[in-house]
């Protein structure tokens, strides 16, 4: 049994105990809310990220789709290109044709067919005698002897002007081409400048949430052990005064069979007075009384 100076100390005791677990659990509170604050952060970090992942996937699909723009036009620039580079080389092997023609002759082909027409014409404008009309018809004839002759340098005059208008629209062709090239390299810069961008934010709020994540745990550690701390005092608590409980009923008990042993004694004394015929009290009569209940 627990003397009264034990039972003073378990009661102090005790109280000793409530106060700490009130402090820990005002730390706990405290402790939770730090926690639930780093999990929302945490969270809040997770959806940022996950929308800027969502916008540098497309920025990623947009930069293949100008990557293959760049290589396209570079592709149909450089194809134009070549082409011109062909068609100058053929110009060239055809300007020397034409230099090897004209060497030793002084004739102007396009200037004779101009002679043959105008002398057509004027055949079939003018009504000329015989004789004259004879004369223009054989120089017509000589004219065109002349012509045929000298044919070949007329259509390679005519190829050499083809190939030219060729090569000024192949060049032009390949200047918009490079003009496209250089305004789609321009915009490439640009969305590579906005993933480059995108990928650093990525980063940091990585970063970040990786930090607040390290908190949250360290939070949840800390609830964890408080949490364990106010079991381990209330347990001790809940000990104590099962304790004092205990030691309560034992001393009950005890009393309990006093009182028994101390009415029994009472009831010997009042059977022994009725044995010796003695007058009995009111309290003799209540014992005989209660010993008959029993």
């Amino acid at each position: 049994m627990l003397s009264e100076e034990e039972k003073l100390k378990s009661i102090e005791k005790i109280k000793l105990l409530k106060e700490e677990c009130k402090n820990i659990k005002q730390e706990f509170e405290k402790a939770k809310e730090q926690r639930e604050m780093h999990f929302q952060k945490k969270e809040s970090l997770k959806k940022e990220i996950s929308t800027l992942i969502f916008k540098i996937r497309n920025v990623k699909g947009q930069n293949d789709s100008v990557s293959n723009t760049i290589n396209q036009l570079k592709q149909q620039r450089d194809s134009y290109n070549k082409k011109v580079k062909e068609l100058i080389s053929k110009i060239k092997d055809l300007n020397t044709k034409k230099v090897s023609m004209l060497k030793g002759s002084l004739v102007n082909v396009r200037g004779i067919k101009e002679q043959i027409d105008d002398l057509e014409k004027s055949i079939e404008i003018n009504a000329y005698k015989y004789d004259k009309e004879q004369k223009i018809t054989e120089k017509i004839k000589k004219l065109k002897k002349l012509y045929n002759d000298n044919l070949g340098l007329v259509k390679l005059s005519d190829e050499s002007r083809n190939i030219s208008n060729e090569i000024d629209s192949s060049k032009k062709i390949a200047d918009d081409f490079h003009k496209k090239l250089d305004e789609t390299i321009k915009q490439s810069k640009g969305q590579g400048s906005e993933f480059m961008e995108l990928s650093k934010k990525i980063s940091l709020l990585k970063q970040e949430q990786e930090k607040e994540f390290e908190e949250f745990k360290k939070c949840k550690s800390e609830c964890n052990n408080l949490f364990s701390k106010y079991k381990e005092k209330s347990n001790e608590i809940s000990s104590i005064n099962a304790s004092i409980s205990s030691d309560n009923l034992q001393k009950r008990n005890i009393e309990k069979d006093q009182q028994k042993k101390a009415i029994s004694e009472k009831v010997k004394l009042v059977k022994e007075k009725l044995k010796k015929e003695k007058r009995l009290t009111t309290e003799d009569l209540i014992i005989l009384q209660a010993d008959e209940s029993n």
